[in-house]
């Protein structure tokens, strides 16, 4: 940019900008358009949401609003070897899974095994490195008497194939204003199960 001269003397300078700047701007060809969100009843991948998600590109995203297990995840479209495929990357709720089992106690300790992976799992895209932990658990017994039960020693293994939540648990009830250690079998366990913080 040239600056002019307006008035010049021995002991003043004067300068100022030029009259008029000319820009010109080039317009370039169009890039590729930015990510979509989606969203539909079950998986992307399902045949009633094949027509949502026809023109879905790599980057696009897609919300599950069906009622269940899998209610309110976000998938991406990712490149995989020989394609592409939709992959669950963040939940909107927390995970939680509700199921009763029986447990046989002896004096007053018994165990849980609930799977989290297979076709009665509670976590089926479970990360390896799941820290037991990071799963709250609340448990209440069904019987006639008031019960108290505590959850300790919890953790993650695989057991015939199948990554399994187990924990270890210490029961014991009130009966005529006296506490004893439950020894029974198949005590009907309620289990109220939220992979918590960090899972």
């Amino acid at each position: 940019m040239a600056i002019d001269t307006i008035i010049s003397g021995d002991e003043l300078v004067v300068v100022g900008p030029p009259a008029s700047i000319s820009v010109s701007v080039d317009v370039g060809p169009q890039g590729e358009r930015g990510a979509r969100f989606y969203y539909g009843f079950g998986l992307p991948t399902t045949a009633a949401n094949e027509a949502i998600v026809q023109d879905a590109k790599i980057n696009d995203l897609y919300i599950n609003n069906e009622l269940g297990g899998n209610y309110g995840t976000v998938y991406i479209k990712n490149a995989i070897p020989n394609g592409t495929a939709w992959q669950g990357i963040l939940k909107f709720q927390p995970l939680s899974h509700s199921v009763k089992k029986p447990v046989d106690f002896t004096a007053g300790s018994g165990s849980v095994f609930i799977p989290l992976t297979g076709s009665v799992g509670f976590y089926p895209n479970a990360p390896e490195d799941l820290d037991s932990d990071t799963i709250l658990v609340q448990a209440t017994a069904e019987l006639n008497n008031p019960a108290f039960i505590s959850i300790s020693n919890k953790s993650i293994q695989t057991i015939s194939g199948v990554k399994t939540f187990v924990a270890e648990l210490k029961s014991a009830q009130l009966s005529s204003g006296s506490v004893s250690l439950i020894s029974a079998s198949a005590v009907p366990i309620n289990f109220y199960i939220t992979a918590g913080a960090g899972a």
